[in-house]
């Protein structure tokens, strides 16, 4: 209960500063959407995955991510919401995936004719789930059809912080942007694993990877709305 606890009241925290921020002075919410990469630290689930007899992760996976702002002409800091996303797999054996969901604190560092230069810290709460195809591996009980290549899933929830650098251009002065940002994807806690659904007995997995994250790259695409 306590780990949900943390999660719902980073969320209400989150919504709660950007609902403020709209309140006092009614702006246009800039949304972006785009990808990038990462370099993942998983160097210690690739050598358990190695042991069990599985293939290893690639450690480079694309990322996926959107941001909404809510800028204020009269300061140079800005408010907002991110969420943050990346699929990792190995064939069609293993599957690692991480979602993160939080808030962002922007300041400007420089302004310039045609857009600025800002950092900021981005964090909130995650998620990441492993997939298994077939058999057994970290005591995971086997599927119940392996013949039909199903999954033992497990999964936990944890925090995380990215600090950033961005570059935002504005195209001829519209709504229109582009962002290119880069930043280190940090995730200092994890619950305990658990087992997912009720297709499986309920199990206990201590153990890697400890840490889901790592300097990654973006580019966005923001429209004004």
């Amino acid at each position: 209960m306590r780990k949900f606890s943390i999660i719902w009241a980073l969320l209400i925290m989150v919504l709660f500063a950007a609902h403020e921020v709209h309140a006092q002075s009614p702006v246009q919410i800039l949304t972006s959407q785009g990808s990038g990469y990462i370099l993942l630290s998983i160097g210690d689930l690739n050598n358990a995955l190695r042991q069990a007899g599985y293939p290893a992760l690639p450690e480079t996976t694309p990322i996926y991510g959107s941001t909404s702002l809510f800028p204020k002409e009269d300061r140079p800091w800005q408010l907002g919401l991110t969420a943050l996303f990346w699929n990792n797999k190995a064939g069609e054996i293993i599957s690692l995936d991480a979602s993160f969901f939080g808030g962002v604190f922007d300041w400007t560092l420089s302004q310039l004719s045609a857009g600025r230069i800002s950092a900021g810290l981005a964090g909130g709460f995650n998620l990441s789930q492993l997939a298994v195809r077939k058999g057994l591996v970290f005591g995971f009980d086997d599927v119940l059809r392996p013949g039909e290549g199903q999954f033992s899933s497990i999964q936990r929830w944890g925090v995380w912080g990215t600090p950033y650098l961005q570059y935002e251009l504005s195209v001829l002065k519209s709504n229109f942007l582009v962002r290119v940002w880069a930043g280190l994807l940090l995730t200092p806690w994890s619950s305990d694993w658990s087992q997912l659904g009720t297709t499986f007995d309920s199990i206990e997995f201590e153990g890697p990877p400890n840490n889901i994250g790592g300097p990654f790259g973006m580019a966005e695409i923001s429209f004004g709305f």
